[in-house]
């Protein structure tokens, strides 16, 4: 009202007074951002409070050069006259500039500021303390760490019970999941995103932006499941809520319905999801490296589907080329996986372009690579690729190896899935189902599910007789 009626000292007046927690709840970010374009630079930056303020709306929105700019602004109210305010000060500007290096990748820079940060924050900069805490659970996420992150997330989420932030709480939340999903946690994430849902409405308030992220969640776990439909419908749910507050986290929510409509055959809707994910983060200024990975990977993953090996063969190592050339980077702290993941489809160009054994090498490093991170889910997906690529599996065929709508790949030329191949290989080698369970990532219920899959296809009651049925038809040469 300030604003409409001619006065900008009163609107930055009011500013000042906001809670940092006003930014997560009903559409405030994109309507800070908004004040933002309105207010002249010098009412923006007339107290430290009010440049705090735009710094987490502009990391929020993953403009990280405006970000950068305001957080430096903030030096120039340092040195403060009194030693423990300048203290104050300096460590929440630590903590700012600790969650930007975060963003921008900068492992060694972000851990060093928000560990000095931590040394000297007060109890009453307990926002600057989550901000801490939640870059370097990140940051352990993107490097392997999930046992360090799980330890900080749950430190973050008691800090934001006791001071009864909501918003905080879900958000880390949120991460927790993130992180459940990471280590092929299927059942947690699911229960965690569920009471998370179950706590918002309860609130009384409007939370778009919190419901619109856990739109996309839901959306990723449907897909993760198999259901490109309910996915569909849960991440469109999504996008209306995420364009209401201007929230970046819209790129999930395109790119999954391009996922989505790929799955489904739909290659030309995947692609304008893709120009539309990357047209909004172009209107909304965001920093490439908080979506190009995203971006690529998608249109990777579309390659794949078509089968357009040598083409998928080139850009997959263009890519990883640039991830390898920055090791001292991580990846965007809301997709850690995703180099992993670059990688295992540059093996599937290899096994499409005839380059078998180059395709078995790269698989079995990703393997071993994301069994060291803790990256189980993925790790689970390279041994599925990995037996499916002992059984010469024809190049037309390779997309099958690539996550579907059914859940399940595709069948092979015996009426098998390769993941029923896999057991049945390890079945031959005389493990039990609970050792086959742990090899594979599956739950013993999976195994004997596929077991008796395996006996109903091949034609037999026991599994020593699908044994030697599958050695007769060369399934385990």
């Amino acid at each position: 009202m300030a604003l409409e009626a001619g006065q900008p000292e009163v609107a930055a007046g009011y500013m000042d007074r906001l809670d940092m927690d006003w930014l997560f709840s009903g559409r405030h970010l994109g309507l800070l951002l908004e004040w933002r374009e309105r207010l002249p630079a010098t009412l923006l930056e007339s107290t430290p409070r009010l440049i705090s303020l735009s710094a987490r709306a502009l990391l929020f929105s993953w403009r990280l050069d405006e970000a950068h700019q305001c957080i430096e602004r903030l030096g120039n109210f340092l040195p403060q006259p009194q030693a423990p305010r300048n203290r104050r000060l300096l460590a929440n500007w630590l903590a700012l500039r600790g969650a930007l290096d975060g963003m921008h990748g900068r492992l060694e820079q972000a851990r060093d500021h928000c560990n000095a940060a931590l040394e000297d924050l007060e109890a009453r900069d307990w926002r600057s303390t989550l901000l801490c805490l939640t870059t370097l659970a990140r940051l352990d996420m993107a490097t392997g760490s999930l046992p360090q992150a799980r330890r900080i997330l749950q430190a973050a989420l008691e800090l934001a019970r006791r001071q009864g932030c909501l918003a905080s709480e879900v958000l880390i939340d949120f991460d927790r999941v993130r992180l459940c999903l990471l280590a092929g946690e299927r059942e947690q994430a699911r229960s965690l995103l569920d009471a998370c849902r179950e706590r918002l409405p309860a609130s009384g308030e409007g939370h778009e932006l919190l419901r619109g992220r856990l739109a996309f969640l839901d959306g990723e776990l449907r897909l993760l499941q198999g259901d490109a439909m309910a996915a569909a419908a849960a991440l469109e749910g999504g996008l209306g809520l995420a364009r209401s507050c201007a929230d970046p986290y819209i790129l999930h929510g395109l790119l999954g319905l391009g996922e989505a409509a790929s799955r489904s055959g739909d290659a030309a809707s995947a692609q304008r999801y893709c120009e539309e994910a990357e047209r909004r983060m172009h209107c909304w200024n965001v920093q490439p490296d908080c979506y190009r990975l995203s971006l690529e990977s998608l249109k990777l993953r579309l390659l794949a589907r078509q089968g357009q090996w040598l083409r998928l063969h080139h850009e997959a190592t263009v890519l990883d080329g640039e991830l390898e050339q920055r090791p001292e980077r991580v990846a965007p702290l809301h997709t850690p996986s995703l180099p992993q993941r670059v990688r295992y489809l540059l093996a599937l160009a290899e096994a499409g372009c005839g380059r078998i054994d180059a395709a078995r090498a790269r698989l079995l490093q990703l393997r071993e690579e994301c069994q060291a991170l803790g990256y189980q889910a993925l790790a689970g997906e390279a041994e599925h690729a990995l037996n499916s690529l002992r059984i010469e599996i024809a190049p037309e065929r390779l997309p099958s190896l690539l996550p579907t709508s059914s859940g399940e790949a595709e069948d092979s030329a015996h009426g098998l899935t390769a993941r029923e191949v896999a057991v049945l290989r390890l079945l031959a080698e005389g493990l039990s189902n609970q050792e086959i369970g742990n090899s594979l990532f599956i739950s013993l219920n999976t195994v004997k599910t596929h077991a008796k899959k395996i006996n109903v296809k091949l034609g037999v009651r026991r599994r020593t007789q699908a044994i030697v049925r599958a050695k007769s038809l060369g399934l385990l040469g």
